[in-house]
């Protein structure tokens, strides 16, 4: 969607929710000029923003340009018990690898931020949702499966199943170490054998992106 029609429907949120321009750039946490600049069409939210809107019970897809409700059906707005995480438009392989081109914003998927901390233990903040393809980490990971991302998670902190890049693409593996005290990256699907290990104070190979914190998809 050009950035006049995002400009447009930004004003009509912000509008809808009978808040000035300062008093919704302070909602969403930027300065005056910044969301001044996302109405004039100079420049565009980040996830984090609109995020934010999205929290206030505007839907995610008519800010994105679908002809659609503005508000989210059912949901009262400036509720903050349900928190809008952006689902990228990027394909994570549980396989060979897939590469990233762009990071556009699909959708929005929509969770209860007392279950994302209660259940999850994890900060709504922080968290990305994207989609895998492959099935290298079956049955952990499926084909098609939607992986919620904890990226404030990149120091490897414990064992888990994590979102790696290697050059230009991402891919999701089990990283844990091994008894030699090497970060061991592997797959859970037995038919696929291939690993490789780095030493704890050189992992050049590959950059973690974030945790896996959730997986969801069709039975």
């Amino acid at each position: 969607m050009p950035n006049d029609h995002l400009a447009e429907r930004l004003r009509l949120a912000r509008e809808h929710l009978g808040l000035s321009q300062e008093a919704m750039a302070d909602a969403v946490g930027v300065r005056l000029r910044t969301w001044q600049d996302y109405e004039a069409g100079n420049t565009v939210p980040t996830g984090r923003v609109y995020a934010k809107i999205c929290a206030r019970g505007i839907d995610g897809s008519w800010l994105l340009g679908a002809e659609s409700p503005m508000t989210v059906v059912g949901r009262a707005t400036g509720d903050d018990d349900v928190v809008a995480l952006p689902r990228y438009d990027i394909e994570v392989a549980a396989g060979e690898g897939a590469v990233v081109e762009s990071e556009p914003i699909a959708d929005w998927i929509y969770f209860r931020r007392d279950w994302l901390r209660l259940q999850l233990g994890v900060s709504a903040n922080h968290l990305v949702v994207v989609k895998a393809v492959g099935d290298s980490m079956s049955p952990t990971i499926e084909e098609g499966d939607l992986l919620l991302v904890d990226i404030s998670d990149k120091r490897w902190s414990r064992d888990g199943v994590y979102v790696l890049r290697i050059d230009d693409s991402l891919v999701v593996k089990r990283v844990a170490k091994s008894s030699r005290g090497a970060v061991l990256v592997s797959s859970d699907n037995p038919l696929y054998r291939q690993h490789f290990e780095e030493f704890l104070g050189d992992l050049g190979k590959f950059q973690i992106v974030g945790r896996v914190v959730w997986v969801g998809g069709r039975i």
